[in-house]
């Protein structure tokens, strides 16, 4: 049998106790919205509806810039 190691983001708004803060600094990052190449009026209206409610509560984070090598 193998161990995995689990992780997730949870915004302020959500945290309740019990949750476990794994340290170190708070790391904001662009956040992007993605779904599947199916389309569907329903589909369509729910992901406006999360993008218009991101762009409401969310502050703008500048996108990371990638580093030429």
């Amino acid at each position: 049998m193998s161990l995995g190691l689990g992780w997730g983001m949870v915004p302020r708004l959500q945290e309740t106790p019990g949750l476990v803060t794994l340290g170190g600094p708070t790391l904001k990052v662009a956040l992007y919205w993605q779904q599947w190449n199916l389309r569907s009026t329903l589909l369509d209206t729910i992901a406006a509806a999360v993008a218009d409610e991101a762009r409401r509560v969310l502050a703008p984070v500048a996108p990371a810039r990638r580093s030429r090598r």
